[in-house]
């Protein structure tokens, strides 16, 4: 689909940065997925958490 061309990835750098001003980007692997949406998706599960927690105050 075109996601591992230069260009793209460049601009993608870019959308992150911006992406940051309004908080934490998880980043994916889309071709994980294909090996098992159950493992991905429960390693996205876990970087959110481990985000969240290490934000909290106190």
């Amino acid at each position: 689909m075109g996601f591992d061309r230069p260009d793209y990835l460049a601009g993608k750098e870019v959308t992150h940065e911006r992406m940051e001003e309004l908080g934490p980007v998880i980043l994916m692997d889309g071709r994980e997925f294909e090996r098992g949406l159950t493992d991905e998706g429960r390693k996205v599960t876990q970087r959110i958490r481990a985000n969240m927690r290490a934000e909290r105050p106190g």
